[in-house]
């Protein structure tokens, strides 16, 4: 499942006001505690950022002198 800024929306909503019910675009999801709603919500954040990243390429360059 593909997390949208709208998912992240109605689960930040949901913690904010103390429900572990949540409903998205096309299902609803009651969640066992507050903890596993928190868990569900960092994830999606993390699946977010991810998907919205560039992957970044590293350099190290490694310059020598012979010292003379």
């Amino acid at each position: 499942m593909a997390w949208s800024q709208a998912d992240l929306d109605a689960l930040d909503d949901a913690i904010k006001s103390g429900t572990r019910q949540v409903r998205f675009a096309d299902r609803e999801v009651t969640y066992a505690s507050m903890q596993d709603l928190i868990l569900a919500r960092n994830f999606a954040s993390e699946q977010i950022a991810a998907a919205n990243s560039q992957l970044l390429t590293r350099q190290r360059r490694i310059y020598t002198d012979k010292g003379w």
